[in-house]
């Protein structure tokens, strides 16, 4: 596969893109309306796609936000143990883990688009959402995607009516 294809289209830089537009949208850089945003370069580098790139642009997506807003874990553990490689473990293996609930979520987005549903992709989204933030054991209840509306309680306050 040439470098042209992997960094285009349904390549993996829209994924990478998609991902650091999410991270951007949280603290410490607040850019918050990017959050509506930011789904658009991986939903269209999985739209014609099949479920193996899906799974792969979607994981990308998600590890690479997870690297970026997750860094305190390092840093707490480095401190902890005296060790940055110590510090760099959990943290790599949490942005590994929580990209597998992204690249779920673009398969199925994938799917759902394949077969003309593409109202339920945000109802998939949701889904990933609440999944993610209550299963014991394997959830990332942090860094819910409405929270980096949380200076904007005229954007968040409303949201209940959805």
């Amino acid at each position: 596969m040439s470098w042209h294809r992997l960094l285009s289209g349904q390549g993996v830089l829209p994924a990478v893109v998609a991902g650091a537009l999410w991270a951007l949208a949280f603290p410490p850089f607040g850019l918050f309306l990017l959050v509506f945003a930011f789904l658009t370069p991986l939903l269209a580098s999985v739209r014609t796609t099949r479920a193996r790139k899906a799974v792969r642009n979607g994981w990308l997506t998600g590890a690479t936000f997870a690297l970026v807003n997750f860094f305190w874990v390092a840093q707490f553990v480095s401190k902890w143990t005296g060790s940055w490689p110590l510090g760099m473990t959990p943290w790599i293996l949490m942005a590994a883990a929580f990209g597998v609930y992204i690249g779920l979520f673009a398969v199925a987005a994938s799917a759902l688009m394949g077969r003309g549903l593409w109202w339920l992709v945000p109802i998939a989204w949701a889904g990933v959402e609440v999944v993610r933030s209550v299963i014991p054991y394997l959830f990332f209840p942090w860094s819910v995607t409405a929270s980096a509306l949380a200076t904007m309680p005229v954007l968040v306050q409303p949201a209940w009516w959805g």
